[in-house]
């Protein structure tokens, strides 16, 4: 099938990236039914909606490609969890092939996370809460880094926020790549590549990138319009623009500095980087409470451990006694 007919299909009503709230669908081989209730993303693999199952609201992605859906549910099984038994990934509920008149659909079921996009918690908080979800963000990076994965495709679509306990959520797995081949999916707007500041390779830095220019986008520094605009500029004219952008705002960003060294690709891990946002966020009583809240504490320094003294320390200031008195003496005589 030609691309232009797809397009057209596409457009349809009863095409897969455009049903209309209250359509059924039935899984071909599980026999599950779906009731859609509206559409709420919309990806280059396919599209999102919320849906009932049983009673239960799910999010029901229609994919393009079958096995690109079965990773990504692979991804949900396998990276759900973090050692400590908090949620990374949506809940996989289950895959089937969902019948659309005379046509078959490759489909995913998994968890609804509901939430705000960030743009929409910033909005309602203040931009000095740009800090704290940064951190909650590093961290559910760091838990996939930590297996061999890195997210790969950060952006605000695939990125909700729980406005009462300010916890984020991944919601899009379909771009997880393991750590050392090529990004899988990525926009141009948080791609490290596309600014000229580092290759596709998939690696801790990428994500941490990725998570800079998100806060550089939510901080209202940058946009799709500035993206149109450099468009056809190489990838150093698009750094250089984006560095002159940042050092405007420096003086007045706090973050700014921060965000700038990890595009430039100095903190190897999560961890560094999360280290010096919370040195920033710890001088701002605004959002002190939150900090306490949500652990996001500044490790204590260790004390030095003291051992007792033996023979050796014992031998050793003598001879540093006798040798002072030595030299006293000759001195004085």
């Amino acid at each position: 099938m030609s691309s232009n007919v797809r397009a057209v299909r596409a457009q349809l009503p009863g095409s897969p990236q455009n049903l209309v709230p209250g359509t059924t669908l039935s899984g071909k081989w599980k026999g599950k039914s779906y009731h859609i209730m509206e559409r709420i993303g919309q990806g280059a693999n396919g599209t999102v909606y919320l849906a009932s199952r049983d009673g239960e609201l799910v999010a029901l992605k229609i994919a393009h490609d079958a096995s690109a859906l079965s990773i990504e549910h692979d991804n949900l099984i396998k990276l759900g969890v973090d050692a400590r038994g908090r949620s990374i990934a949506p809940r996989a509920l289950e895959l089937d092939d969902l019948k659309l008149g005379t046509d078959t659909h490759p489909a995913l079921a998994m968890e609804y996370v509901g939430g705000q996009t960030v743009a929409q918690f910033i909005l309602g908080h203040g931009s000095e809460w740009v800090p704290v979800v940064l951190v909650k963000i590093l961290r559910l990076l760091g838990a996939l880094h930590e297996r061999g994965y890195i997210f790969g495709d950060l952006k605000p679509a695939n990125l909700l926020i729980n406005p009462t306990s300010v916890e984020p959520r991944l919601i899009d797995f379909g771009g997880v790549t393991t750590q050392g081949q090529a990004v899988k999916e990525f926009t141009e707007m948080f791609d490290r590549a596309w600014w000229g500041l580092g290759t596709r390779r998939a690696e801790p830095g990428y994500d941490l990138a990725a998570a800079a220019l998100l806060s550089v986008h939510v901080l209202g520094l940058v946009d799709k319009t500035d993206v149109e605009r450099l468009t056809s500029s190489r990838p150093a004219a698009r750094q250089a623009w984006l560095v002159a952008r940042l050092n405007e705002q420096r003086m007045q960003m706090p973050l700014i500095p921060i965000l700038m060294k990890a595009l430039q690709g100095v903190y190897p891990d999560t961890s560094s980087f999360v280290s010096e946002v919370i040195q920033l966020l710890e001088h701002n009583p605004i959002v002190a409470s939150e900090i306490q809240a949500a652990q996001v504490t500044v490790p204590p320094k260790r004390a030095r451990a003291h051992r007792p003294w033996d023979m050796t320390d014992w031998g050793l200031l003598i001879a540093i006694i006798v040798f002072t008195a030595t030299l006293g003496l000759l001195i004085w005589i």
